[in-house]
């Protein structure tokens, strides 16, 4: 018997090694991978079953919001869905990523825990950023006509900390800051 389960965990490591791999793409304002922006609350459940959608409020921006969560029970898959019909839940108005690590990517795997450092380098120009909160944050504020400047008014990126101090008057890099929020936001329907 202890030989079966062992021959079994031997053939089914390459599938949990390969699920640990996944990526899914998000292009800001027109996707976000498998979910269609047209969607649902009640498309996710009849896809995605009870267990892997939750109903909840989040507070936002001092606000508490509807908000739908897929995949609540594991930070790599988790997404929370706002809606622009908030009675009905349905029209997808935003997707908000919280965390440190996470398979939802943006052009260029730029995800959750991606240096500021490379988060300019695939945006191929200086980005502007500005703290925020009371508890300490960077917002990515101009992206300075690089390669994420196309998605201006649907991508919100936010990193971990503050700005660094100036020293003698001159600022200095966000060497430590990593990417902790990505809001993607997509257009009100026609």
């Amino acid at each position: 018997m202890r030989r079966l389960l062992s021959l079994s965990l031997l053939l089914l490591l390459p599938l949990l090694v390969q699920a640990q791999n996944v990526t899914w793409y998000i292009s800001p304002g027109r996707s976000l991978a498998f979910i269609k922006p047209a969607c649902s609350e009640e498309d996710l459940l009849r896809d995605y079953g009870n267990w892997n959608v939750e109903r909840t409020t989040i507070p936002l921006d001092g606000a508490s919001v509807p908000a739908t969560v897929l995949f609540p029970h594991d930070d790599a898959k988790r997404v929370v869905l706002l809606w622009h019909d908030d009675a009905a839940r349905r029209q997808l108005k935003a997707a908000i990523l919280r965390g440190n690590h996470s398979f939802w990517r943006l052009p260029g795997n730029v995800t959750l825990g991606t240096p500021y450092r490379k988060l300019v380098e695939t945006n191929a120009r200086p980005v502007g950023v500005s703290a925020f909160g009371e508890q300490g944050g960077v917002q990515v504020s101009d992206w300075q006509n690089g390669q994420f400047a196309r998605f201006d008014r649907f991508l919100d990126v936010r990193l971990d900390g503050y700005p660094a101090a100036p020293v003698n008057g001159k600022s200095r890099p966000l060497t430590h800051n990593t990417i902790n929020e990505i809001r993607v936001f997509f257009p009100e329907p026609k």
